[in-house]
């Protein structure tokens, strides 16, 4: 049953038009030199009502945040046990605009999540191999000041255990120069 409606859902979700806007809406905001303004005006209009609502419904609190530089690049490096994590991390740090490492096959199998990664500016990464020319473009967004999210252990934990952790994010700070910020 379960992954009779699995199969459903995304053959629905396939068939919307929302992947497809989201795709010409990239392109031509990128023909008319505009697609950082259109994903900056993107993230703010997600972040600021996100924010709120887990402030209001969770209390969500924020410890350390003074530890924070104001300014990128910064490397945020939370564990993962949620699909939300990349929501919550971005809803709680404040003034900024976390660019996050997500795996590859959510970028081809999940039309909805697909489209939002990519107005997101995230990175795919395809797991399992040293993915450089994902590595690359996350050095290339920490060189332009802007910040990355990744997740050391390269996958959710499902016990919530830190797992063996991987070499990215030191890669992407000592490359860079940029500020890790462990949560």
């Amino acid at each position: 049953m379960s992954s009779t409606f699995n199969t459903l859902l995304k053959g629905f979700l396939r068939s919307t038009m929302f992947d497809a806007f989201v795709g010409n809406y990239r392109t031509t905001m990128a023909n008319l030199n505009l697609l950082e303004n259109a994903e900056d005006a993107f993230y703010w209009f997600y972040h600021v009502p996100v924010r709120t609502f887990f402030n209001t419904y969770f209390k969500l609190t924020v410890k350390g945040e003074e530890n924070v530089p104001a300014k990128g690049p910064i490397v945020f490096t939370p564990n993962h046990s949620s699909f939300l994590d990349p929501i919550v991390v971005s809803a709680s740090a404040t003034f900024h605009q976390i660019h996050w490492i997500g795996k590859f096959e959510h970028f081809v199998e999940d039309p909805i999540v697909k489209s939002i990664f990519s107005m997101w500016s995230a990175i795919p990464i395809q797991r399992g191999k040293s993915d450089t020319a994902a590595l690359n473009k996350a050095i290339d967004h920490l060189k332009a000041g802007h910040d990355i999210g990744i997740f050391p252990e390269g996958t959710r934990s499902l016990d919530g255990h830190i797992g063996k952790l991987h070499n990215g994010a030191a890669k992407l700070a000592i490359t860079t120069g940029a500020t890790i910020i462990p949560i």
